[in-house]
């Protein structure tokens, strides 16, 4: 119910006022779990995915994110249950082992890989934590590609230019395994490159 709320009242609105073209929809998994990979310039970023995926699954994707000041006011059950998020403030192997929780119960996990907002809107190195989240969950890492977000609402901006910009390109999913099996620092940085050269590829097509 709160989910069919959000997609009314907030997802449905966002896509019609903001996105122009969604490319590569058939490259999307035909079910969960997989991982989402993708550039971050703003908070309609997440928005626009949830949309996307919410459409076609009927189900939430689970984001890794800080709790930051807003999240750490929401009470805990509504940021984790209804939000679905994933935090990232809590020990390093409780964070992993709660993702592989998600996926191995048929989630979709979104993660962006920079880390933070983008200042300039080009593309940062994205870190190896997407790698570890795929080759320990032995799940794909679907990537995709934000265009024209940067230009609606730069950074940590709050109000929007409304204007029907965005374009979003989803490529084919990426399989860690074929990258390297080994669980290691340098096999998560290659899988973290892999996908970071990819995105980087959807983002200027």
């Amino acid at each position: 119910m709160v989910w069919r709320i959000s997609n009314f009242g907030i997802l449905s609105p966002i896509k019609k006022i903001f996105v122009k073209e969604v490319i590569g929809m058939e490259n999307i998994p035909k079910n969960p779990p997989f991982i989402i990979a993708s550039n971050h310039a703003n908070y309609l970023d997440g928005f626009i995915i949830l949309k996307i995926m919410y459409d076609k699954f009927k189900q939430k994707t689970h984001y890794v994110s800080h709790p930051g000041r807003f999240g750490r006011k929401l009470p805990k059950f509504i940021y984790l249950k209804y939000a679905g998020c994933i935090p990232t403030d809590v020990p390093e192997e409780e964070f992993f082992a709660n993702v592989k929780s998600a996926l191995k119960n048929d989630k979709i996990v979104g993660i962006f890989p920079e880390g933070r907002y983008t200042k300039d809107g080009s593309i940062k190195s994205f870190k190896i934590g997407v790698g570890r989240m795929a080759l320990e969950s032995s799940v794909p890492i679907l990537p995709v590609a934000l265009q024209g977000t940067y230009d609606v609402c730069p950074g940590p901006k709050l109000i929007p230019k409304f204007k029907k910009v965005v374009k979003v390109v989803i490529g084919k999913p990426i399989n860690s395994n074929n990258i390297c099996k080994e669980r290691n620092r340098e096999t998560y940085l290659k899988i973290a490159s892999e996908v970071e050269t990819e995105v980087k590829k959807l983002f200027k097509t």
